[in-house]
C-alpha cells in the first residue's frame, strides 16, 4: 500500500512538472512605434528606445504597423541591456492606438 502512494505522489509531481514547464514568463510593455525594419521596430518606451524583433513567422507586412502607432509588445520579460535596449524573445505586438485615420 505504502509503494502505490509513493508511485502516485511521484506521477502527480511529474504531471505538474511537465504541465508547468511551457508556461514561461510573459511580460508587457506599451510604446510608440518610431521606425519601421525589415525584422524588428523601434519603438519609444516608458523605459526608453527599445529594438523590438518579430514574433517568430511574422513579417513586417503582417502586422500593417505605421509610424507613430501606439502598441503592446508581450514579450519572455527579457530585456538586453544595452542602448537601445532589445527585445528578443517576442510572443506578439498588438496595435492599441493608430496614427492613421
Amino acid at each position: 500500500m505504502k509503494r502505490i502512494w509513493i508511485i502516485c505522489l511521484c506521477l502527480l509531481t511529474i504531471f505538474c512538472v511537465v504541465g508547468c514547464e511551457g508556461m514561461g514568463n510573459r511580460a508587457t510593455l506599451m510604446g510608440t512605434v518610431t521606425e519601421i525594419y525589415d525584422a524588428y521596430l523601434l519603438v519609444e518606451t516608458e523605459i526608453g528606445p527599445c529594438v523590438v524583433s518579430f514574433p517568430d513567422g511574422v513579417t513586417r507586412e503582417d502586422l500593417g504597423l505605421a509610424a507613430g502607432d501606439t502598441v503592446e509588445i508581450v514579450y519572455s520579460g527579457e530585456i538586453a541591456e544595452s542602448y537601445p535596449m532589445q527585445i528578443h524573445h517576442v510572443y506578439a505586438i498588438k496595435r492599441v492606438e493608430t496614427t492613421r485615420s
